[in-house]
């Protein structure tokens, strides 16, 4: 397992057996752990840094449809 997702799971207390919600949209099922700052910009693999999406608002994340200050907010109103 990758060191961001173990991460994410201990600091907000999630087993790899947890159904993933997406932070974004709701949507449950097959989830991808994202970056809020990107990696390529200087974004570490801290929890802070790290949420759930579904791989639409994923994929959104990335085309930076969904901008990375909105993903803070949104991630932070979650945790």
């Amino acid at each position: 397992m990758q060191k961001h997702i173990k991460n994410y799971l201990k600091a907000y207390g999630k087993t790899p057996e947890d159904m993933f919600i997406c932070e974004n949209c709701g949507r449950n099922g097959r989830v991808h752990f994202h970056h809020i700052k990107f990696r390529s910009d200087g974004g570490g693999h801290e929890a802070e840094n790290i949420m759930v999406l579904c791989e639409i608002c994923h994929l959104k994340a990335h085309s930076r449809e969904l901008s990375e200050e909105y993903l803070r907010e949104t991630h932070l109103t979650l945790i």
